[in-house]
């Protein structure tokens, strides 16, 4: 269960982020594509971290996401 909210919070993010530009008016495709491309990469990690290294995964994705919002 904590994978899917791990996952879920970096889809929000992407989704808040878009929302902001958005409401801004501002167009970034690159930024955009940087964004999913991570968020993908992300969510993968969280999904198929093996069991030991489940905790720092999290923190890393977690904290990333954070800062990058």
């Amino acid at each position: 269960m904590s994978r899917l909210n791990i996952a879920a919070f970096v889809l929000y993010t992407v989704c808040f982020c878009l929302f902001t530009w958005r409401f801004g008016e501002q167009v970034w495709p690159r930024l955009e594509r940087v964004l999913w491309g991570a968020a993908v990469a992300a969510c993968t990690a969280v999904v198929l971290a093996p069991r030991s290294w489940v905790g720092a995964v999290f923190l890393v994705v977690w904290v990333g996401f954070v800062l990058g919002k």
